[in-house]
């Protein structure tokens, strides 16, 4: 059961990374806020439970040429995630390596990119993993099942 919960839990992380890429492109298109004030929301914001690397990124940002930025000490927080895969973890660091660092129409353009690959990755986990969960999971009980009827 285990094997589900961390499956459904991947599923959930990735899904969060969807929203908040989303909500930074729809802060980014509406506010115009800076980095530092967009990090200081999403730390904020009780959707990206899953994103541990949010609140640490935004505890330990970077004061360099009057602007906050995100380091590459930052971006191994996003290592740490237990919920996402190595894909996923790598994506992110993609997606914030450029984050702040080109106009707003760029950014905005990264954020874009970015989401269209987050939900082709949440689609594939719909259609692949939690089927390949669930069939892990039968076996596991069948094979339970066998051990029980075999001793005795």
């Amino acid at each position: 059961m285990n094997y589900i919960r961390q499956c459904n839990c991947h599923q959930k992380a990735v899904n969060q990374c969807l929203t908040m890429i989303e909500n930074i492109e729809i802060l980014l298109s509406y506010n115009s806020l800076s980095t530092q004030e967009i990090f200081k929301i999403l730390s904020q914001n009780d959707l990206y439970n899953l994103l541990t690397f949010i609140k640490l990124i935004n505890n330990n940002m970077e004061f360099k040429e009057n602007k906050y930025v995100l380091s590459n000490c930052n971006l191994e927080y996003i290592n740490s995630n237990l919920y996402l895969k190595k894909d996923d973890k790598e994506n992110l660091v993609n997606f914030f390596s450029l984050f702040g660092k080109s106009d707003l129409n760029g950014q905005i353009m990264n954020c874009r990119k970015y989401k269209d690959i987050f939900k082709k990755r949440l689609d594939y986990i719909e259609k692949n993993e939690i089927k390949e969960c669930k069939s892990t999971s039968v076996l596991i009980i069948s094979i339970g099942i066998l051990i029980i009827i075999l001793l005795f």
